[in-house]
């Protein structure tokens, strides 16, 4: 629960107490405490009603941009002009139990890809859905580059890394492999900042990249930081010396499992969303309980993509994972990029993100790992808006067009450099 939320509950609660405590042991005509009642009422519910038209119209803006077919809609048309699209299934999927994880030989895994070889169907912000044909290990990629010691670019991240939700070729990674052919993206949404860490422990080892971008979300990458530690799985990857799950050796039976748990809920008709609408309605639920749409235009909430505790609370365990990152690809002779990506939020309110932004980089270059800014990138621009379809979209096209620009020019200078 963040800071801001904490507040809201313990003044709603002192509130009602305060009332309470007034209506009880104050000598107040009835006629009057009842006048008290229906006011504190008429207030909750006017404040909760503001709320709630602030969401209905926010999500009115933002159908002006969606389309207005369903995931479940999208997989069944597809699959009824034969070809059998799956929903991108993520790790967070079965980190929130959503989903079961996968056992095979009676060790449970924690896959960082969806299903392989299939019609994946991600995402829809304004251009119709995205489809992609997955590749032989279940992430966005043409086939045939997985081939160790050979990747020129290995692109670790969350949705915005995955590609979300533009078509495969106009995504960051895409455009870097224009520039350098063997570039893998290995970016899975709602990855945060642990399954990152993981993604490269996992597969840098076996591939040996040259150079390995982790593509890093101001907005969100570390909301969940402190729980993904206790994963047992994800844990191990930071207290056992070269630990892996072999997933690339595991991808048959991760697809036959999640295959089968789709086609299952499809058949049931209870499929919802690819796995997401559990999810979204405690969100949903939570972010009107807290009134976070109404506090936000009241200026009383701070943007989300700078809550610099994330960082201080977490600091010594947020070093460690960065310091193993940056050894591990060293030790096969590789690169590491720390790439920071802004959200809506932060340029919305650049003032107040600086603060989020020159912690967060002070730790990274710390660890002796580059970053490539990627906000400044865009304030550069004129009008950094139009690298989003709406407010708090992904980027759209000439986003990502600019991240790979600004990635690409570091890398280039760098080559020169070591040339």
């Amino acid at each position: 629960m963040l800071r801001s939320e904490i507040i809201v509950l313990v003044a709603a609660v002192l509130c009602t107490g305060v009332t309470m405590c007034t209506l009880y042991f104050v000598k107040i005509p009835r006629r009057n405490k009842l006048q008290i009642v229906l006011v504190v009422i008429f207030t909750v519910l006017s404040v909760y009603g503001a709320e709630l038209f602030l969401v209905f119209n926010q999500r009115a803006i933002m159908g002006q941009y969606m389309s207005r077919e369903t995931k479940l809609e999208k997989i069944q048309e597809l699959r009824a002009a034969g070809k059998k699209a799956y929903p991108s299934i993520y790790a967070s999927h079965l980190l929130s139990g959503e989903i079961p994880k996968p056992v095979i030989a009676d060790r449970a895994i924690l896959p960082f890809a969806g299903i392989s070889n299939v019609p994946t169907v991600l995402c829809d912000e304004g251009d119709g859905w995205l489809v992609y044909e997955s590749d032989e290990y279940g992430f966005n990629n043409p086939k045939g580059l997985y081939r160790p010691g050979l990747v020129d670019v290995m692109v670790v991240g969350d949705s915005f890394a995955h590609g979300a939700c533009v078509g495969p070729d106009e995504n960051a990674a895409a455009l870097i492999r224009k520039k350098w052919p063997h570039t893998l993206n290995l970016g899975m949404s709602a990855n945060g900042f642990v399954h990152e860490m993981a993604t490269i422990m996992e597969y840098g080892p076996v591939l040996k990249p040259k150079t390995v971008l982790w593509m890093f979300y101001e907005g969100n990458d570390l909301a969940s930081f402190g729980a993904h530690l206790q994963d047992d799985i994800l844990k191990k990857y930071i207290i056992q010396k070269q630990f892996g799950q072999n997933l690339m050796d595991a991808q048959d039976q991760i697809d036959r499992h999640y295959q089968s748990l789709v086609d299952q809920k499809l058949k049931e008709g209870s499929l919802a969303a690819g796995f997401e609408s559990v999810v979204h309605l405690k969100e949903s639920i939570r972010s009107i309980l807290f009134l976070r749409i109404l506090r936000a235009r009241l200026g009383l909430t701070r943007a989300r993509s700078e809550p610099v505790e994330e960082i201080t609370e977490n600091e010594a365990a947020i070093k460690q994972l960065l310091a193993l990152t940056r050894d591990t690809v060293g030790a096969w002779g590789g690169r590491l990029y720390f790439v920071s990506l802004p959200s809506w939020a932060s340029i919305q309110k650049r003032g107040a993100s600086e603060a989020y932004r020159s912690r967060l980089f002070s730790v990274v270059q710390g660890q002796h790992i580059p970053v490539i800014n990627i906000y400044e990138h865009f304030i550069a621009k004129k009008e950094p808006r139009k690298f989003f379809n709406f407010p708090g979209s992904h980027y759209n096209k000439t986003g990502y067009k600019a991240v790979a620009e600004k990635v690409i020019s570091v890398l280039e200078k760098d080559l020169v450099k070591e040339d």
